[in-house]
């Protein structure tokens, strides 16, 4: 119930904005005491903590009471059967093992306001199983971001379709750990927010990714948001309909082609 009266209180109060808006989250937190020092940059920044890490209550904890967006990181099954962690997804999994592995996952970190996949290139083309996802998410009145950590994803089409809360990630900051890189990801990402009004960023917690962000210099005509906020925004842009539509942004020659750090092995074509 708390978090339908934030949802629905930033969708009222949300003001409409001229400014492209930039939504940067950062994925793979909660393994290491030093994922503390990302609480500095600004609170517009969503921390995407992965579920039973040693730090990921804690962190979460420390993150909300900044008043900052918490997503859970849920592992799903890639192509290259790499290891998943506790509450992990897995396409042999049925209807009751998935259901159960997310709300236990959630029930672990109940500041977060949605989800978003975690490696996940084999499970999120898998219609039935991002079903079941849909309907826990959707029972537990929270949103979805796709990493789209693979060209043949379904995930956002099943949130669209189950009426959840939706966006998509566009550009990936830091494939390479070289602050120039990042740099220039973070230009891209940027530009990309001024062509087409809005873009969803997705760093991990590299010290490098975190030297660009604290480095970062927005211009003037492009607006840092939390991801609520841009959901908000879209949501009196596109008239209530609380997700992110195709023609807004789908430009695929002009966004990055990147690879995510956390599944370098597969393929990220956006």
């Amino acid at each position: 119930m708390v978090k339908t009266l934030i949802f629905l209180t930033s969708l009222v109060l949300a003001p409409f904005s001229f400014a492209a808006q930039l939504n940067i989250i950062i994925d793979d937190l909660g393994h290491s005491n030093s994922d503390f020092e990302w609480l500095g940059l600004p609170t517009e920044i969503t921390f995407s903590i992965l579920p039973g890490r040693h730090y990921s209550q804690a962190l979460a904890q420390a993150a909300y009471e900044q008043e900052r967006d918490i997503m859970l990181h849920m592992p799903m099954q890639a192509l290259d059967g790499s290891a998943l962690g506790e509450h992990g997804l897995e396409q042999h999994h049925n209807e009751i093992q998935i259901k159960s592995n997310l709300l236990e996952a959630l029930q672990g970190l109940p500041q977060a306001v949605g989800i978003n996949n975690h490696k996940g290139s084999l499970l999120t083309g898998d219609a039935q199983a991002m079903l079941w996802v849909m309907q826990v998410l959707k029972q537990q009145q929270l949103f979805f971001v796709d990493s789209r950590t693979h060209i043949a994803t379904v995930a956002q089409q099943q949130a669209i379709d189950s009426n959840i809360p939706n966006l998509r990630r566009h550009i990936f900051l830091d494939h390479v750990d070289s602050l120039p890189m990042i740099k220039q990801q973070l230009q891209r990402a940027i530009a990309a927010a001024q062509r087409n009004g809005h873009v969803v960023a997705i760093g991990h917690p590299r010290s490098n990714t975190l030297l660009a962000l604290q480095q970062m210099q927005l211009p003037v005509s492009v607006e840092l948001v939390s991801t609520q906020q841009l959901l908000a925004q879209l949501s009196i842009d596109n008239g209530s309909d609380q997700t992110e539509r195709g023609e807004t942004i789908d430009d695929s020659s002009k966004l990055a082609l990147v690879l995510p750090i956390h599944n370098n092995s597969e393929t990220v074509i956006d």
